[in-house]
């Protein structure tokens, strides 16, 4: 499994590592910080998972999540969203798959992926 999470803190990047190994899974996480390099994932590329940000810098997260919808039709788009953001969710559901709230919970994002 190859999950992409763009814009979520880097720094909490080896505790989701940690997280995912604790729960036996041997998934590979990719932490980036801005929104263009999810775009240069070349399309032959296999993901199976994007978690995005509402806002990512400049880029709103729904906007990522539709250009990885063009580039990369397989995968899992996951939207997080900050306490406060439930009239956004409305626009995104037709972007991503599942809307998780932030910070990112290891047990949250494998149930999200797993269904």
């Amino acid at each position: 499994m190859f999950i992409v999470i763009v814009g979520e803190e880097g720094g909490r990047a080896a505790e989701l590592q940690g997280a995912l190994a604790d729960f036996g899974l041997d998934w590979s996480v990719r932490w980036l910080s801005d929104a263009g390099g999810a775009l240069t994932i070349p399309r032959e590329q296999s993901i199976d998972v994007v978690v995005a940000e509402l806002r990512i810098g400049a880029l709103a997260g729904t906007a990522l999540l539709e250009q990885v919808r063009a580039q990369h039709p397989e995968a899992a788009r996951i939207l997080l969203l900050d306490r406060g953001h439930g009239t956004d969710a409305l626009e995104a559901l037709d972007v991503a798959h599942r809307l998780l709230r932030k910070p990112l919970d290891a047990g949250e994002l494998v149930d999200a992926v797993e269904s």
